[in-house]
């Protein structure tokens, strides 16, 4: 298991927020240690950019939100989180960040998952994944 608590760049400029460069670096650094993939789970905090578990409403940059009526949602994940999993492609990764947004997305062999959260609800997700060896036998989503 590889993990990260670092994002890319957010609207709020965060302490643990990164440039994808940056973020890249330090994802490499964990990951490149590992033996072999074929079983590996990466949780990395920020989700891949563009695969669904990476749907958040955009922030101007007074942090109001854009909207046309409604608010105008898109990708805001890191594109050096998708070259990472791409590249190594693990057994699966996990993934939080967005709340907003709960999904998976297959990224080649890797299961990426992000169960998101309703905070202002009091709703926390998860998701239950089922391995056996080497393959993801089932998962299911949570909420509480």
């Amino acid at each position: 298991m590889a993990a990260m608590g670092y994002s890319n760049m957010s609207p709020w400029r965060l302490p643990r927020d990164l440039t994808e460069d940056q973020l890249e670096v330090a994802i490499e650094k964990i990951v490149s240690k590992m033996k072999s993939y074929d079983k590996a789970i990466f949780t990395i905090h920020v989700p891949p950019f563009d695969t669904g578990l990476d749907l958040a409403i955009w922030l101007d940059e007074k942090l109001k939100y854009q909207h046309y009526g409604q608010p105008i949602e898109g990708p805001v994940g890191s594109h050096a989180v998708f070259k990472i999993i791409e590249k190594y492609q693990p057994l699966m990764s996990s993934h939080g960040h967005i709340h907003e947004s709960t999904c998976f997305y297959k990224l080649g062999r890797t299961m990426c998952f992000n169960p998101g959260s309703e905070y202002s609800e009091g709703t926390l997700r998860g998701v239950l994944i089922n391995l056996r060896g080497d393959r993801m036998e089932s998962y299911q989503f949570t909420s509480g």
